[in-house]
């Protein structure tokens, strides 16, 4: 039913590049508002890899949620479809004065393809 148990290569490797990005800008001494611009960009998109990880797993325990998937307009439960509802869906989320990564993070994607709330 899925084709990948843990984040793909690709996201994988953005992750790899923005936590070395961040290093050297460390290393470097850049502006701190720059810092930490990068840094919450990496917290994002760790966020997004776990929710969507989350879900899937949630997907292979529960094949009804793969359905679901296929009716919000995504066609398989592989890594990068469940990725990319969990980015869609977390573009919709109402931050409330929270950092975006915490409420992507606190929020059941799985729930939402099961036709539940979002946070």
């Amino acid at each position: 039913m899925r084709d990948h148990g843990a984040v793909d290569d690709d996201v994988a490797l953005e992750i790899q590049d923005l936590r070395r990005r961040v290093g050297r800008l460390k290393a470097e001494q850049a502006a701190p508002a720059l810092i930490g611009e990068y840094e919450a960009e990496l917290r994002v998109l760790e966020a997004l890899a776990q929710a969507a990880e989350a879900t899937l797993a949630a997907i292979g325990d529960r094949p009804e949620l793969a359905e679901s998937l296929r009716l919000h307009g995504f066609p398989g439960a592989s890594f990068a479809d469940v990725y990319a509802f969990v980015y869609d869906r977390s573009l919709e989320l109402e931050l409330g004065g929270r950092e975006f990564a915490r409420v992507i993070a606190g929020t059941d994607f799985a729930g939402l393809l099961a036709g539940g709330e979002s946070d």
